[in-house]
């Protein structure tokens, strides 16, 4: 592979994990100055993007044969159910929660300590334990855990139980996201997938929470740019450059890179919104984007096969492409 595309990838990763960043500040915007609902936002947000994903899939002739299989697939189309619901709809719904209840910087980073609990399906499913690197990775989560939660200090927790409950909600379901999507992704795609999996978790959210009985909040046109960009950019744009970096990169790097988002995702806060973190937060936040580098050093140096960090496509592992 040519150094030029090596760059290119490099810059896609980037940017992706910079859109998915600006995304989750746009959540905090809507839920903060526009009073909009977390359940609702999710909805709508879901299922435009479903729709999107199944143009983009139908556009195709490889692509529509795939999709075409996929839904007449009994055993296929319950996995989708349950990768829907656990694995797209929840790292979703926990996620934007989450901002509504502390920051899109703090979700962000505590999100990201699902990546352990991907760790600790691997190191079961190969009988093994966690590599020297991968151990130092782990130790750097919990320090940058405790750091944002408590601001370093000891007994301080910073967040209501509801808070952590959707925090660590938000990281399982990350974990799911991860674990998952293989088994069909591997048989059709990454575009069909995603849009049946949008579809399927936006359709149960609403039916769950009777979303057409939830305000959508105010409705101008700050929000429409508002929803217009969470789509267009931190969705259908994000995944895009991302799959093309897992492309020209590979999915490990790939991953590994997009995870600038948790140093991304609080400066954006701060810049636009005016969030004022602490000191003790920026050190949280830049040693969770450590830790996916130290848990990404095992397949960086081809150790051993096993399931990449990368968090956010259905390919490299998958995970974030919707977030």
């Amino acid at each position: 592979m040519s150094n030029k595309n090596s760059i290119k990838g490099i810059i896609f990763a980037l940017a992706s994990g910079c859109c998915w960043a600006f995304s989750g500040t746009l959540g905090q915007f809507l839920f903060t100055h526009k009073g909009m609902d977390p359940s609702w936002l999710t909805v709508f947000r879901m299922i435009t993007a479903g729709f999107i994903f199944l143009l983009m899939a139908v556009s195709r002739t490889e692509t529509r044969q795939s999709l075409k299989q996929m839904l007449t697939s009994r055993s296929d189309m319950l996995y989708m159910v349950f990768f829907s619901i656990a694995g797209l709809l929840m790292v979703q719904y926990a996620y934007l929660v989450a901002i509504s209840q502390t920051s899109a910087g703090v979700a962000t980073s505590i999100q990201y300590s699902g990546e352990s609990l991907v760790l600790l399906v691997t190191c079961v499913k190969l009988r093994r334990l966690p590599y020297r690197s991968e151990f130092c990775g782990l130790l750097i989560m919990l320090i940058a855990v405790f750091l944002i939660s408590t601001h370093g200090k000891v007994g301080g927790m910073t967040f209501s139980v509801t808070t952590v409950i959707w925090l660590v909600t938000a990281a399982a379901a990350l974990m799911f996201y991860t674990v998952l999507p293989p088994r069909v992704v591997g048989r059709y795609g990454s575009e069909p997938v995603m849009g049946v999996g949008f579809i399927i978790g936006g359709a149960s959210l609403a039916l769950t929470t009777r979303v057409w009985n939830i305000s959508p909040g105010i409705i101008d046109g700050q929000t429409i740019l508002c929803l217009a960009l969470m789509i267009g950019v931190g969705t259908i744009l994000a995944f895009s450059m991302f799959m093309r970096s897992t492309v020209l990169t590979g999915p490990v790097k790939a991953g590994m890179l997009s995870a600038i988002e948790t140093v991304a995702s609080p400066l954006i806060s701060s810049l636009w919104l005016g969030m004022n973190f602490k000191l003790t937060d920026y050190a949280g936040f830049i040693m969770m984007f450590i830790m996916v580098i130290m848990l990404a050093v095992p397949e960086l140096t081809k150790k051993t096969p096993r399931t990449s960090p990368a968090v956010h496509t259905a390919e490299a592992a998958p995970a974030n492409s919707g977030k």
